[in-house]
C-alpha cells in the first residue's frame, strides 16, 4: 500500500433505516449484532443509541505495542457499575465470516461523588441495558463492508469496495 494516501472511499447511499428497542437486562453488544443480521444487513453504520446502562465494559488500548497486532496484553478493560447514561455510540456493521460484525465505540456518563465522569471506550460485550435503549441503525447500499485481516498490520479491520450487482439476462 502507497504511503501517500491516506484514506480510501467510496460512494454510497442509505438504502433503509432500523428502528428498535432493547428491553433491560441484555447485553449491547449481542442485542445490536442480533438486530444486524436478523435484518440481513452486510454493510451499515450505527446512528443513534440512546439509553442506559446498568453496567459497562470498556476497552482501550492502554499502550503501543511493540508490534501489531494489538493484544490482550496492551489493553485495559474497565469495568464501570451504573447507574450509567449512554452519550453516545458509534460504529460500522460488516460482514466477517459471514456473519455481522460490529465495530463499535461509546461513551457513558456516570456520577461520581457528586460529579458526572465521562468514560468511553471499546464496545465490548458486558454493557448490560438498564430501563431501555433505543436504536437506530442505517444498511448502506452501493458499497460493500467487509472485515478482513489487513497483510501487513495484521488487524482486523473494515474493507470497502464498489459493490457488484449480478444482471439477470
Amino acid at each position: 500500500m502507497s504511503q501517500d494516501r491516506m484514506s480510501e472511499f467510496w460512494v454510497g447511499g442509505i438504502k433503509r433505516v432500523l428502528v428498535g428497542k432493547i428491553e433491560p437486562g441484555h447485553d449491547l453488544l449481542s442485542a445490536l449484532r442480533k438486530m444486524a443480521e436478523d435484518a440481513g444487513i452486510e454493510g451499515g453504520v450505527i446512528l443513534s443509541v440512546v439509553g442506559s446502562l446498568r453496567r459497562a465494559v470498556l476497552r482501550n488500548v492502554a499502550r503501543f505495542p511493540e508490534q501489531l497486532p494489538v493484544t490482550d496484553a496492551e489493553r485495559l478493560y474497565k469495568e464501570v457499575e451504573g447507574p450509567l447514561e449512554i452519550l453516545s455510540v458509534s460504529g460500522t456493521i460488516a460482514k466477517e465470516g459471514g456473519k455481522a460484525f460490529i465495530h463499535a465505540h461509546i461513551c457513558v456518563s456516570k456520577v461520581v461523588d457528586g460529579e458526572v465522569t465521562v468514560l468511553g471506550g471499546h464496545l465490548t460485550e458486558g454493557c448490560i441495558t438498564w430501563v431501555n435503549v433505543e436504536i437506530a441503525l442505517a444498511e448502506v447500499e452501493g458499497v460493500e463492508m467487509r472485515r478482513m485481516i489487513h497483510g501487513e498490520r495484521r488487524t482486523s479491520e473494515l474493507f470497502i469496495s464498489p459493490k457488484r450487482f449480478k444482471l439477470n439476462l
